[in-house]
């Protein structure tokens, strides 16, 4: 993406660059990438008066008729840039991804159809061809993201990474894969389908290889790594070169589910030896304590 000077009369682009065939506008003293639709420029201004504590006045309405037409004028032509610079792969991918519509009722429902093509947006009526425009959008937005974290290690940067398992409503298993950079931006891998077991090694495995479609190497880009408390995690923490940190929160919620609704069993004073002894479940608690203590001792 090339990025140049915006003349405006709006003072958010002395901050900014301006890629307009994208819609992308860069900081001038972070180098973050914001959108900028339709030549929106509020999300700059939240990223200025948030990030770098600059609060620029909004420029009020004007009082004079001649000024007042033009502002109305100025509000058809965005209306009007909306409609046709955004792709229809665009528009689907976020109809789908957003407003979690299917591929079958984006082919069939005659009234979002009619509503889309309205805007210029001719939809196809197959269901598989639909999917193929949501793949490309994909493809378009991943290149981005590659490219920009690129960008990032040519300039000698480094990431962490947060995974965790999901499991859908109908049952199906995904690992995020979270990608965090030095500036608190962080990048969304995807979800990553889990099929089978997942033992520690396989989870490696699947976190390097979609690591490595992005660019990213575990072992050279990665210094630290975050996860919850499981067994496999934590395995999976000694198997990793860069270091692992046990989610704080996820621990916090285990002992408060353990002090409120474990039953409290009575000790007695004639208890066997054997009764006594640490049940199996037990010992991989205290185990798992004790790594989540050396974790948080490095």
């Amino acid at each position: 993406m090339e990025f140049t000077e915006f003349k405006s009369e709006s003072p958010v682009w002395t901050y900014f660059l301006r890629c307009k065939e994208r819609e992308k506008a860069r900081c001038n003293t972070c180098q973050d990438i914001l959108a900028c639709k339709g030549g929106s420029t509020s999300g700059l201004r939240s990223h200025l008066k948030i990030k770098h504590k600059i609060n620029l006045p909004t420029v009020g309405p004007s009082t004079s008729s001649s000024q007042a037409v033009v502002k109305v004028s100025h509000q058809q032509d965005i209306r009007s840039l909306l409609s046709s610079s955004t792709s229809t792969e665009q528009v689907v991918a976020e109809l789908t991804a957003c407003d979690r519509l299917t591929f079958n009722q984006l082919a069939t429902s005659k009234r979002i159809r009619e509503a889309l093509q309205s805007q210029g947006h001719k939809i196809p009526k197959k269901p598989g061809d639909i999917r193929d425009l949501v793949l490309s959008h994909h493809a378009l937005k991943k290149e981005e993201v590659k490219e920009e974290l690129s960008k990032r290690r040519e300039k000698g940067e480094r990431f962490s990474l947060t995974l965790d398992e999901y499991t859908s409503l109908s049952d199906k298993r995904y690992a995020s894969i979270n990608l965090h950079a030095q500036d608190s931006s962080y990048f969304s891998l995807g979800m990553v389908p889990i099929r089978g077991s997942l033992p520690a090694e396989k989870a490696v495995e699947l976190v390097s290889e979609r690591l490595e479609s992005f660019g990213i190497s575990l072992s050279s880009d990665i210094v630290a790594a975050t996860t919850d408390g499981a067994k496999v995690m934590v395995k999976f923490g000694r198997l990793i070169p860069s270091l692992h940190q046990l989610c704080f929160s996820h621990g916090y919620h285990l002992a408060v589910c353990d002090f409120l609704y474990k039953p409290q069993v009575p000790q007695h004073p004639d208890t066997s030896e054997d009764e006594e002894e640490t049940s199996d479940d037990e010992a991989e608690e205290a185990e798992q304590g004790k790594e989540i203590c050396g974790t948080i001792k490095k």
